[in-house]
């Protein structure tokens, strides 16, 4: 009988030249180990079937809450910050709204300490005049009013930009498994709340979190979502930069120098 989906035996369907490690229980499509979702009960998946059979994410802030969403919210940024490697094993299957809301929740409440932080040494400047004043005052509270705002597209901004250079590289995950590893790395974000040393440790930690998640959630290595990581932001710096002579030839066109 012809299959035409498949890929011949000891091939992956979906990477024609890598030997296959196991058919898919559930569809018996061939996977090879970029490909291949093992579960707990000991059965082997495609990714489409793990979505069909309703596989879970194990992160506590996907789990029932219980015990409030505070101690889940607080299990999972420790998880994500400090044990991405294992925490975010089967971050690409599952909702991505509940993904956003950990990933918005984490960086409000970091950047709700942060911001006033910063701004409020910067409006301690003696040196600052009473018009700059105002102005920074007026970003702050600006920034602070849209914080949700900005937050939500920050996530989603950056899985579009990685989306397509990680497919580049061999991904296998679609947008909802980008977006969901790029909202679950934004937690350490909440360490921001720590004065002075926060910022820096949980840049720190969200970068290596991202790398993990990305990982994961394509099924390729840590090295891959580097190189497409790379790719990303040498495109928006050729673009920016495009943009910047651009516009500096139109300033020196006819006209620019009156």
């Amino acid at each position: 009988m012809d299959l035409p989906d498949r890929a011949p035996i000891g091939l992956c369907a979906q990477h024609r030249d890598a030997p296959a490690k196991a058919p898919c229980d559930r569809c018996g499509l061939f996977l090879c180990d970029a490909c291949v979702w093992s579960l707990p009960d000991g059965r082997a998946l495609c990714r489409t079937c793990v979505g069909r059979t309703g596989q879970r994410c194990t992160l506590a802030w996907e789990g029932d809450r219980s015990e409030g969403w505070q101690r889940a919210w607080m299990t999972t940024v420790k998880e994500v910050s400090f044990a991405p490697a294992d925490a975010l094993r089967e971050v690409g299957v599952g909702d991505v709204r509940t993904a956003l809301s950990f990933g918005g929740v984490s960086q409000c409440l970091g950047y709700l300490f942060y911001l006033p932080f910063h701004f409020g040494l910067v409006l301690m400047d003696p040196t600052l005049d009473p018009e700059h004043r105002s102005g920074v005052l007026s970003v702050a509270v600006i920034l602070l009013l849209t914080l949700p705002l900005w937050v939500m597209l920050d996530m989603v901004l950056k899985a579009l930009l990685m989306h397509p250079f990680l497919k580049l590289v061999g991904g296998v995950g679609d947008l909802g498994a980008t977006v969901r590893a790029s909202a679950y790395a934004s937690g350490p974000h909440a360490l921001y709340a720590i004065p002075c040393v926060g910022p820096l440790i949980g840049a720190a930690l969200s970068i290596v979190s991202h790398v993990h998640a990305q990982k994961h959630a394509h099924k390729v290595s840590g090295p891959q979502v580097i190189v497409a990581w790379c790719l990303a932001v040498g495109v928006v710096g050729v673009v920016l930069g495009a943009s910047g002579v651009l516009g500096a030839l139109a300033a020196l066109g006819p006209g620019g120098s009156s």
